[in-house]
């Protein structure tokens, strides 16, 4: 191996889901995406596949322009075509050249795999494909074989298609309903889907709103705060670990989402439905427990703010 020529790759997704405490990078060719339906996992990896096509952001992280094959399997092209006048606009000359979206698909087992190693070698630069779903490009378990290994089969062979072609496969795929003290457990199907894969990221929802939590091979687990605006995902900064009551998961959320530290009187005008005392009563709890910071007295801020340089205007406090 050490004489090996492992030439520079066109991988995507190893600088976009670092961990984001560290900003390391990963080996990453292939990564399982999930989430409840309806969540938002459709929308976010069309985000990511205009961030990369265009050389832009996603969750905050400059992307690495290169051609990008979406396979929006569930959708037709009416509705990627409403979804991206509502990420970038109208116009279509604004729309990236490098993006190919597909709505129908061959099986990977009945050409799928051929249609898209021919998609890499028929652009100049193919840096990430996404499977948006993975239940319609694999093949059910047959008579000799267990569901196990079908789930675990069709997942390695993207992993290695991505190998040999050096690019990153990002592969979407239901959350089942039921709850889990381990998120892992929460992946729809067998136990071979989250071994298939390099690493899993689920888009989870909780009392505070949306976090995007992520394990794998070359990367340690996070957990972040993300929220969509005009149809794109925001990073908020690394959800922190709370003693889980709705109420200060709600508040830790608001704070993320500002981009300057609150008075207690306006985290108190932002939630008007919680009880105004309730929350003057917590918001020290949680600065003492280390959930928020606190720059200045009666004022509470995200543990990621950071204070302003000397000599801008600090009105706010």
């Amino acid at each position: 191996m050490s004489a090996g020529d492992f030439s520079p790759d066109h991988r995507a997704l190893p600088r976009i889901f670092a961990n984001p405490k560290e900003s390391q990078l990963a080996e990453i060719t292939q990564l399982l995406f999930q989430s409840a339906s309806k969540a938002g996992k459709s929308f976010m990896a069309l985000d990511l596949a205009v961030a990369v096509s265009s050389g832009g952001q996603f969750l905050g992280r400059i992307c690495e322009q290169g051609d990008v094959l979406g396979l929006f399997l569930e959708d037709n092209e009416r509705r990627i075509q409403r979804r991206l006048t509502s990420m970038i606009g109208a116009r279509m000359s604004d729309w990236p050249p490098r993006l190919i979206c597909a709505t129908e698909w061959p099986k990977l087992a009945e050409g799928g795999l051929d249609e898209i190693r021919k998609w890499c070698q028929s652009v100049e630069k193919p840096r990430l494909v996404i499977v948006d779903i993975l239940e319609m490009v694999r093949s059910h378990a047959g008579k000799t074989s267990t569901q196990y290994t079908s789930d675990y089969e069709a997942l390695k062979e993207l992993q290695k298609l991505a190998g040999d072609m050096k690019i990153s496969i990002l592969v979407l795929h239901h959350q089942r309903k039921a709850a889990a003290d381990n998120l892992l457990d929460t992946i729809s199907g067998t136990g071979g889907l989250g071994g298939g894969s390099d690493a899993v990221i689920i888009l989870g929802e909780d009392g505070a709103g949306h976090f995007l939590w992520g394990k794998g091979r070359e990367i340690d687990s996070f957990r972040i705060i993300v929220k969509m605006e005009n149809f794109r995902w925001r990073d908020l900064g690394e959800k922190p670990e709370s003693k889980g009551s709705g109420q200060r998961l709600r508040i830790i959320a608001l704070l993320a989402s500002s981009v300057r530290p609150m008075k207690v009187s306006e985290i108190t005008a932002a939630l008007p439905d919680q009880q105004a005392v309730n929350i003057k009563n917590l918001l020290p709890d949680m600065y003492r427990d280390g959930e928020i910071a606190s720059p200045a007295r009666g004022v509470y801020a995200s543990l990621q703010w950071k204070p302003e340089p000397l000599g801008t205007n600090r009105a706010m406090l």
